[in-house]
């Protein structure tokens, strides 16, 4: 059991989420540089974009999912998830 968590916790570390309000989307075409929460955030070609709860733009309240210090997800929340 110990090697299996060994052997896991890289992963673990590389990867993590934070949530909050797109402040700025400096974009071109939609990727670039957008600033959520105060961070900024680089957005490439190999993000996906989840809008279940409306569409993605400034204001928007979004979990960001990063793995490898890249931007591998965004996903639109309820406006009360970033308050």
């Amino acid at each position: 059991m110990k090697l299996f968590f060994i052997l896991l916790l890289p992963l673990l570390l590389s990867s993590k989420s934070f949530t909050g309000i797109i402040n700025k989307n400096i974009k071109n075409n939609g990727f670039g540089i957008w600033i959520i929460k105060e961070k900024k955030i680089e957005i490439t070609e190999i993000i996906e974009f989840d809008e279940r709860y409306g569409k993605i733009k400034e204001g928007t309240c979004v979990k960001v999912n990063i793995s490898d210090g890249e931007a591998e997800e965004m996903m639109s929340l309820p406006i009360s998830r970033c308050k």
